[in-house]
């Protein structure tokens, strides 16, 4: 969920501990898109305070994905229908042969937005001040509770330390259980820019 305050912007990508930081932040901002790309921000006049979000490992990311597509309770304008042919699918066929689209892509979506399965999370985090990897989400939302002025709860004024806690979490086993040769290059190729920037690694 977006979260804009008056000294930050929360830049929420999809299936990247977004929920746990907005859960922190005190909620998501009303009226304003869930996964609103940072890009997006200028119109809204948000666009000069300091931004941030977090990347995930591209490969544990996607089958997260599938499979809280496949899992999720549905909200009114989803389709039964599509999550259970996304079952019926299986990962690899989804990943490489469906297109799928968040409902937020209706505000900036046109022929050449790729579908999620394609999509860098950089198309979210372009132009944010700092990003954060959510593999490392405790260490570097303290750095970003610093540079954003964020008040510390009582626990870390006392020294306790508090970690980031885990939401909205999909049910399955290890990733790379999920992935072929062929799979995973797929990945590797949509997802370059992720991967190079953060060095990521299967």
């Amino acid at each position: 969920m977006t979260v804009i305050n008056e000294n930050y912007v929360f830049i929420h990508v999809p299936k990247a501990a977004g929920r746990s930081i907005t859960k922190l932040l005190g909620g998501e901002t009303p009226g304003i898109p869930t996964h609103l790309p940072h890009f997006a921000l200028q119109p809204y006049g948000y666009d000069n305070r300091f931004s941030f979000g977090f990347v995930r490992n591209p490969w544990d990311r996607i089958v997260s994905t599938y499979n809280f597509v496949c899992q999720k309770k549905l909200r009114p304008h989803e389709s039964e229908e599509y999550q259970r042919r996304a079952r019926d699918m299986g990962f690899k066929r989804w990943l490489m042969e469906d297109e799928f689209f968040i409902d937020q892509d209706r505000f900036w979506r046109n022929a050449g937005l790729p579908p999620i399965q394609k999509r860098s999370q950089m198309f979210w985090l372009d132009g944010c001040d700092f990003i954060g990897r959510v593999e490392s989400i405790d260490q570097d939302f303290a750095a970003i509770k610093v540079r954003a002025g964020i008040k510390s709860r009582l626990d870390a004024l006392l020294g306790l330390f508090r970690k980031v806690p885990r939401r909205n979490r999909s049910v399955r086993g290890t990733y790379e259980r999920y992935f072929d040769d062929e799979s995973h290059d797929f990945v590797a190729t949509h997802f370059h820019r992720e991967i190079e920037l953060f060095d990521y690694q299967f």
